[in-house]
Parts: C-alpha cells; structure tokens; sequence
C-alpha cells in the first residue's frame, strides 16, 4: 500500500495565511482534513481574537469528513485542544491517532499527559523537550512541492542576508544581532509578517502573508539565510532545511548546529560562536552541497514512514 494511502493530516485550518503545510501535502496527494467545517478567516480569526481578549472560545462546528477514519491520524498543535482532540479520537474509534507538536511544547499550553490519556501517540521534535515530555521524537519535514522546480542557482544572489517569516519576537532579536555586530553594511533583506493575520497593521515593519514558493525565491536571492532558534534545545528548524534543499548557507543563532549532521563549517555560521568580523569571508566560502542521504530524511515520506512504521529516532 502507497504511504499516501496510510494516513490521514487534520490541521486546524488548511489555509494558506495560516498553516503552512496542508496546500503543499494535498497538492502532492495526501489525504488532509480541517478539523472544522467552516475553513474560513472569519470564523477562524474572530475565534481567536476573543479567545485572548475575553479568554472565551466560540463553539464551531467539526468537519463531518472527520470521522469514521481507519488510517493513521496525524494531528497538528496549531489552534487545537483537548476537547477537539477528544472528538476526533471519539469519532474515529478504528483510527490510530498521532499527535505532532510542531511548535515548543512549552508554547503551546496543552498538557502533553492529557493527551496521552485520551489515547494519542505524542511525537515531537527536538532531542531535550522529546526527552523532558517523554514523547516520541521525529525531523521537521519538507515537501518538494514547496520549492521552485526550475534551478534556483540560476537566480542572482543579490542579497547577503535574508529572514522571512513571522515576528514571534526575531524582529527585535535580528535588530541587536545586527547592531551588535556591527553588520549594518551587509545587504540584508528582512521581511517580516505578523505572527497572526489580525496583528497585520500592528507595526508599520509588517508585511502581508507570501506564499511559501514565493519565500524561497527570495532565500535562493541571497548567499545566506538567518535562523533565529526559538530555544537552544532545537535540533534543526525548517530554514535549515530550506538553506540544505536551496544549497544556501545558513546564519544561525543555534550553538547545537555544529552538533548537527548538515554542519559544515563552509555552509554554517554561529552567531556569538564564529567571529563576527569573519562574517564576509564565510560569506564568500564556496557551498559544500549537503550528502544526499541527509537531506532525504528530512523528506515528508521518511518523516510519515517513521510514524507508521513507529520508528522514533530517539528510540
């Protein structure tokens, strides 16, 4: 049986502005699934604007399509809680149910123990949170539809620097790496969007929602790109893998990338590690292309093959 036909996504919404894999798993033929039936903006974003202003959640109606599933269920912590998470495993009594953390655990303020006891498979990412949870651990992933299939090495690095992505605090973050450093001459292009498509006219830096082909053109415009870890416990972050899939060298504020299996000291830089005044001769470093068999294992089909088969790399 095609791994395709092994499991079933349920994200909170299958938009674009607000999840970034859904599109990009159904364009390459996964089976996904909003966990609510009205996958609108509206409904989505008035939900939780007054659920952090009044601390209320409005009730809205699960998706129908959801239940009765005998595949894998792999469930997303983007927007989720323990009472949907309860429907789905009730609704789906021959399914196995997967819960992924995709963001810090920490972050997401849902009791991993809960989880478990409803009877969800708890993996997530990242050797230390995987080991302090006791949860399975597996790689972030990357789906080959999600970047440009013309060569980008054609594409003219016309920036030295580049971050694109939402704030969650890296705005002000790249701001003193930047003055610190004294790396204000470099050719940097910073695009930053709101962490939520209602906090889009918050600061006058915020730009609209790109599509995610539309980011990595403007990754591969640049020799390198900037990855602002959100902990020192991260393994590896998508913009690794962008900067591996791109054949981009990576800036990085993560002290466990050279522990990690793509570092290599022409492709990586540590901020507060390397020395910054070394920055422009890294810079000009030749690329040394990341072994094959490392980067394949960051492929949507190994990360699902891990799930299925229960082959945490942890274990």
């Amino acid at each position: 049986m095609d791994i395709k036909e092994k499991c079933c996504f349920v994200f909170s919404s299958c938009k674009q502005k607000l999840t970034l894999y859904a599109p990009y798993l159904i364009k390459e033929g996964y089976k996904v699934l909003s966990l609510y039936k009205y996958d609108n903006y509206i409904s989505i974003g008035l939900g939780q604007l007054i659920k952090k202003k009044f601390g209320k959640k409005i009730k809205r109606k699960y998706n129908d399509k959801l239940t009765n599933i005998h595949e894998t269920l792999i469930v997303f912590d983007s927007m989720v809680d323990i009472e949907s998470l309860k429907w789905i495993k009730n609704n789906n009594p021959k399914a196995r149910c997967v819960f992924a953390f995709w963001n810090p655990i920490e972050s997401t303020g849902l009791d991993v123990e809960e989880i478990k006891r409803i009877g969800y498979d708890v993996w997530s990412y990242g050797t230390e949170q995987c080991e302090k949870y006791k949860v399975k651990q597996n790689y972030s992933f990357f789906c080959k539809s999600m970047y440009p299939q013309d060569d980008v090495n054609d594409l003219e690095k016309i920036y030295d620097i580049c971050y694109v992505g939402k704030d969650k605090g890296r705005l002000d973050k790249i701001k003193r790496i930047i003055k610190d450093n004294n790396w204000e001459a470099y050719k940097w292009f910073l695009y930053i969007t709101a962490d939520h498509f209602w906090q889009r006219f918050n600061k006058k830096e915020y730009n609209k929602t790109l599509k995610y082909i539309s980011v990595q053109r403007i990754q591969a415009s640049a020799k390198a790109i900037l990855e602002i870890v959100p902990s020192q416990s991260v393994d590896i972050t998508l913009r690794a893998i962008d900067a591996m899939v791109l054949k981009r060298k990576l800036v990085t504020d993560s002290k466990n990338a050279v522990n990690m299996d793509y570092y290599n000291k022409n492709n990586v830089f540590v901020i507060g590690s390397d020395d910054s005044g070394s920055l422009e001769d890294f810079l000009d470093l030749p690329y040394v292309p990341v072994d094959k068999e490392i980067v394949e294992q960051y492929e949507i089909e190994n990360w699902i093959d891990r799930i299925i088969n229960d082959k945490p790399v942890n274990y």
